[in-house]
């Protein structure tokens, strides 16, 4: 009798293997990397907004929360390539469709973190297409690099402003 019960479970566990493959949707990951130095440039003068950026840690931290913000994301939404996805459709073809509903599953299939012990934060992006996933994870990291970089250029305009007035207030003197 054990020989045939044997003989039952593996034909029925041979027979159930193939649709437990078939009904499950395969999920692919892809992970882009940012270094974050720990140094930011002078331009003209060193001040104590540049040199080495002090409580370190915590500025990476911020920058994941940057990363993770309606800031950036909404901009990742925005994108042409994006919107092309199937991903993105499937989030277009509900009923009823809340910018804030897409935001809220584009974070859960988004992993963002530093890398312990290293300048990188690495963001990962689960997809049911392995292209998809990858082009959302170069997304991010675009409009993240691109949020930076408009900042950034803010700041030194607004420095240099503020550098100008101070020349020509001592000038005037």
């Amino acid at each position: 009798y054990k020989y045939w019960a044997a003989a039952v479970f593996f034909l029925i566990a041979a027979s159930g293997l193939p649709l437990v493959w078939l009904l499950r949707k395969p999920r692919y990951q892809a992970t882009a990397s940012i270094r974050v130095r720990p140094i930011i440039e002078r331009i003209a003068f060193s001040t104590e907004q540049n040199g080495t950026v002090p409580l370190y840690s915590s500025f990476v931290n911020t920058q994941v929360s940057v990363i993770r913000s309606p800031l950036v994301l909404t901009r990742v939404l925005n994108r042409d390539d994006v919107k092309q996805t199937s991903w993105c459709q499937a989030q277009a073809s509900q009923a009823v469709v809340e910018h804030d509903r897409v935001l809220e599953n584009m974070l859960l299939g988004v992993d963002v973190g530093p890398r312990r012990g290293t300048e990188l934060i690495d963001v990962t992006v689960a997809a049911g297409d392995p292209a998809e996933a990858k082009l959302l994870a170069d997304a991010i990291v675009d409009e993240y690099r691109r949020y930076v970089e408009e900042v950034t250029r803010a700041e030194d305009v607004a420095r240099h402003q503020t550098l100008e007035d101070e020349l020509l207030g001592t000038e005037s003197l």
